[in-house]
């Protein structure tokens, strides 16, 4: 089990169910937990020089996809299929963007807790390719962070 198996866990909502935030809370810090595991493990593979370049290497990729102009980062929904706002998505990749070229921490919460308007069809992007986006965004500013 990863860090990325927890990240990516869900539950459905049930009455008299558990407090959605505590259990968020919890698997954030359970996730964390996994992060530091596997830069330990990466680390004993790698070296922390070979460690760091695989990281510089995960960044590079992320970078290209939010170097693309605002309104065609992610594919466009079609028909009536549920998407997200491409406004508010774009704003958070020119944060997430920005803290990479400035080298300023972004804390990993703030891509984590990133809640998007809907929309319809091609008025926005896609949510599984955004969703999977963030969760390597996630990954990397965890494992970067611990």
């Amino acid at each position: 089990m990863t860090s990325w198996h927890v990240r990516t866990v869900g539950f459905d909502l049930v009455r008299g169910g558990y407090d959605v935030e505590a259990v968020d809370a919890a698997l954030d810090r359970i996730e964390d937990a996994f992060a530091r595991r596997e830069k330990q493990r990466g680390e004993e593979r790698a070296g922390t020089g070979g460690w760091q370049t695989q990281l510089r290497t995960q960044e590079q990729s992320l970078r290209a996809q939010l170097a693309r102009p605002d309104g065609e980062r992610f594919p466009r929904g079609t028909g009536m299929e549920l998407t997200y706002d491409t406004k508010q998505v774009d704003d958070l990749c020119r944060r997430i963007e920005d803290a990479f070229v400035s080298g300023r921490a972004l804390p990993p919460d703030a891509v984590r807790l990133a809640v998007f308007k809907s929309r319809r069809g091609s008025r926005g992007y896609r949510e599984a390719s955004v969703d999977a986006f963030l969760d390597r965004v996630v990954e990397l500013l965890v494992v970067a962070t611990v």
